[in-house]
């Protein structure tokens, strides 16, 4: 199979790239509405692991199914398992 970077799927799919953080490490990937399975698998997360988007002290757990507006700034954290109880 072949992994194409970030910035080549961006361009394949005529998107702009957005800044993000992913555990504290910068990332870039495709901005714009994306289905949260879609973002793991651009950020190469575990497909069993929980996406939290992060804002301020507050964590939100992301379901796979739901979409989200992926822009520049946004911080998420990968959680193995259930995530936080």
């Amino acid at each position: 199979m072949d992994v194409i970077s970030g910035k080549a799927h961006a361009a394949a799919r005529g998107r702009e790239l957005a800044h993000i953080t992913l555990d504290g490490k910068p990332r870039e990937v495709p901005a714009g509405p994306t289905v949260v399975s879609e973002l793991k698998r651009e950020l190469q997360v575990n497909p069993a692991f929980v996406l939290f988007l992060i804002h301020g002290h507050e964590k939100r757990p992301l379901g796979d199914a739901e979409t989200i507006d992926v822009k520049s700034g946004l911080h998420f954290e990968a959680v193995p398992g259930g995530g936080v109880s």
